[in-house]
């Protein structure tokens, strides 16, 4: 059965996240966001892509909130 995902106007899945996900606080989610910032500065070959992408999914609200703002935009 194919399970409709349901986006924003823009397309998004989800633009602008208000909740953390679970178990992580604005502090945790900010120490990730600093190890994948040291990772970049550092170009680690060690580095793993699956520990890049779950660092970016976890930080994805910190990221829009970057973008965004710390609320949502009016059209107005």
């Amino acid at each position: 059965m194919n399970t409709k995902i349901i986006r924003d106007g823009y397309g998004c899945v989800d633009f602008f996240p208000v909740t953390f996900p679970d178990g992580e606080t604005e502090e945790s989610l900010g120490s990730k966001q600093q190890q994948l910032k040291e990772m970049y500065k550092h170009e680690s070959s060690q580095r793993s892509d699956t520990e890049i992408t779950a660092l970016m999914s976890a930080t994805y609200i910190l990221q829009r909130q970057d973008l965004a703002g710390s609320s949502p935009h009016s059209v107005r």
